[in-house]
C-alpha cells in the first residue's frame, strides 16, 4: 500500500463492520491429538485481460472436512 486511495479506506472500514458484527460466529473443533491442519490460498491480481480483475481462493483441510472460499475482484 504504497499509496492507498480513499477507496482503499472504505473497503477496509467495510471490512472491519462487517468482522465486529460477526464475532459471535465461528468453527468450533475438539482437540484430537494427531490432526494435522493444511491450509492453501492462491491469488492472482488482475489477471483477467478483459477486465483486469484479481482472483482470490482458498482451502483449509482438518482431518476430512474442508473449508474452500473464493473471490473475484
Amino acid at each position: 500500500m504504497v499509496r492507498p486511495t480513499k477507496l482503499y479506506w472504505k473497503e477496509t472500514k467495510h471490512v472491519l463492520r462487517y468482522l465486529k458484527g460477526t464475532t459471535q460466529y465461528g468453527l468450533w473443533y475438539r482437540q484430537i491429538e494427531g490432526v494435522k491442519i493444511q491450509g492453501f490460498t492462491d491469488v492472482d491480481r488482475a489477471g483477467s485481460l478483459s477486465d483486469r480483475k484479481s482472483t482470490l481462493g482458498g482451502i483449509i483441510n482438518i482431518r476430512s472436512a474442508s473449508i474452500s472460499w473464493y473471490n473475484r475482484k
